[in-house]
């Protein structure tokens, strides 16, 4: 499968759905390592977020990346 050919938001959905399933893999893992908490009273793992400043930029510079493939492509 070639990346390059993918519209940003398929990349963004594909992007999305790694994530869905990294949650869901760490939840199993919890689980049959009997470490899933039963209520509220464990806080939950937080993990640090990209802001959005920071994803418009690689945003950014990924769609340069790829105008300049596709600009020595059509040529």
């Amino acid at each position: 499968m070639n990346y390059s050919d993918l519209s940003v938001s398929q990349l963004r959905k594909a992007a999305d759905i790694s994530e869905r399933i990294q949650v869901f893999r760490d939840e199993l893992f919890k689980l049959f390592a009997g470490q899933i908490a039963d209520g509220p009273a464990s806080s939950p793992k937080h993990r640090h977020k990209m802001s959005t400043v920071g994803r418009d930029g690689i945003r950014a510079a990924q769609k340069a990346r790829w105008a300049k493939i596709k600009k020595s492509k059509a040529v």
